[in-house]
């Protein structure tokens, strides 16, 4: 199996499972609650991308130092920081969209065990 073919999976199963979760979110929480939920993704996704553009570094035989996983996942949090202490998107948002990239994950771990 492709790794890009599941990736690519991955990622139109996190459209959906955020798109659902963001009108829940909105009718939960109002506009607060779905920004929340689309920033959650956005930050799981961004995290996903780091991770997947780290290891094909790594895999490729380039230096992908340590230093620099981190400068990238120090980025992460602060773009999570921003998003709860600055802009105040709601937290209980934030955690369901960023749950939406592990639903998809589970979601395509069990249809691939199906096979």
């Amino acid at each position: 199996m492709n790794a890009d073919i599941v990736l690519a999976r991955v990622a139109r199963r996190t459209l959906v499972i955020s798109a659902v979760l963001t009108a829940l979110g909105f009718l939960l929480g109002g506009l607060n609650g779905a920004a929340g939920v689309i920033g959650g993704a956005a930050l799981a996704v961004m995290s996903l991308l780091l991770l997947k553009r780290g290891t094909a570094r790594v895999g490729s035989g380039g230096s992908a130092s340590v230093a620099l996983v981190l400068v990238r996942y120090a980025l992460v949090g602060l773009a999570a920081y921003v998003m709860v202490a600055v802009v105040r998107l709601n937290p209980l948002g934030l955690l369901a969209g960023a749950s939406a990239i592990v639903l998809a994950i589970a979601f395509e771990a069990a249809t691939l065990a199906r096979r």
